[in-house]
């Protein structure tokens, strides 16, 4: 967390309470009466003053295992008790600083740590930063799922639902049905012509869309924040830039492609006669994941999206013989880091509510990667 708190910037930022040593995956803003974060993640106290209120929120986050809490200056005197009392860390936020700085500046080192493997990441967000210069503009690069991909600088001068794009890594609903209702999608994946797309709900200004192909695939889009109309000659270099995102957005998936086959081989490998290491430390149980679903691709893509949703962001996962598996570690004690057991627990009693159909069986304890066919072979239904 000082690591974390020391590449934001001490000019803003002092780490008040260094809480539990977890790693930081996202930023996430409180909500009153809410759950207040998961484990790996900021939380935002944005509108929180008071010092009850702060010492609420603090509670919140540390039931929840959130990995930290930013507030405002000055903190109470209970506030910071309270911070070491339940365990996330405390960050104290310079005043006058303005929370959509704050997301942005967050948001930009979490996702250049975690960039993909090679240097598209990175690539992206300079892509990103030149196409804002370009626009004289706020700019993402989204994908054909309106994901975000990267985005600029300059995120001060937008607006709300920009924000909520940043913070949430994908596009409000309400926005996306403003987008439906307006033919923008439709556009997108038809033509390779500039979008203009007008003001839209809760303070959302004009965009200016620029869809990103290849080989005739929509592959993504540029978006621009057009407070003002941007002039044909820079509308025209940014169609031109898009050509290059379209190579980079190729690459990247390319990459992330070969990385989780190459990572799905060596854990099927490790499963099957424990010939191949595994990236975490032991020890660790076999679990069979299985749902409504019997398709194993649509089930791998099901729990792929719970476990990036609650925090495990490089799932050890892979299909062997028609049943999906995952291996957790289980060190013992209380602690719920993600692609653990005691995580799993967690999470499934949360997904089950909506989807029933879930269900995981763990095998017994490995502690060598020669134990996990074993492991495999034993599989006890958990939940």
């Amino acid at each position: 967390m000082t690591d974390f708190v020391d590449s934001l910037g001490p000019g803003l930022f002092r780490l008040v309470a260094a809480g539990r040593d977890a790693q930081v995956h996202d930023v996430v803003l409180a909500e009153p009466d809410e759950a207040a974060g998961r484990p790996g993640e900021i939380v935002l106290g944005a509108g929180v003053t008071a010092a009850p209120d702060a010492v609420a929120l603090l509670e919140r986050a540390g039931a929840a295992g959130a990995s930290g809490v930013v507030l405002k200056a000055p903190l109470a005197p209970e506030v910071v008790a309270a911070a070491e009392r339940l365990g996330p860390a405390l960050i104290e936020l310079q005043p006058e600083t303005s929370w959509t700085h704050v997301i942005w500046l967050v948001r930009a080192a979490i996702d250049h740590a975690h960039a993909p493997p090679g240097e598209s990441g990175d690539d992206l967000f300079a892509l990103a930063d030149a196409a804002a210069e370009i626009a004289d503009a706020p700019v993402t690069l989204e994908d054909a799922r309106s994901r975000v991909l990267a985005y600029s600088g300059l995120q001060d001068s937008t607006d709300p639902a920009r924000v909520s794009t940043i913070v949430g890594r994908r596009v409000p609903p309400q926005v996306i049905a403003h987008l439906r209702a307006c033919g923008v999608f439709r556009r997108l994946a038809r033509s390779s012509d500039p979008v203009l797309v007008p003001a839209g709900p809760d303070g959302m200004l004009p965009r200016l869309v620029i869809p990103v192909r290849a080989g005739g695939e929509w592959l993504g889009s540029i978006w621009a924040v057009a407070r003002t109309p941007i002039p044909p000659d820079r509308v025209q270099r940014l169609t031109d830039l898009a050509s290059i995102v379209a190579l980079h957005l190729l690459r990247l998936r390319a990459e992330t492609g070969v990385a989780r086959r190459a990572s799905a081989d060596q854990l099927r490998a490790a499963l099957r006669d424990g010939s191949a290491p595994v990236p975490v430390r032991p020890p660790w149980r076999v679990v069979a994941l299985g749902g409504e679903t019997g398709d194993p691709r649509r089930r791998l893509d099901l729990w792929e999206a719970i476990t990036h949703r609650f925090g495990w962001h490089r799932p050890l996962l892979t299909d062997l013989d028609g049943t999906l598996y995952a291996v957790l570690t289980d060190p013992g004690g209380p602690g719920r880091d993600a692609g653990s057991m005691p995580w799993l627990d967690h999470i499934l009693s949360r997904v089950r509510s909506h989807d029933p159909a879930l269900y995981a069986a763990a095998g017994g304890l490995a502690h060598t990667p020669a134990d996990l066919p074993r492991s495999r072979s034993c599989l006890l239904y958990t939940s």
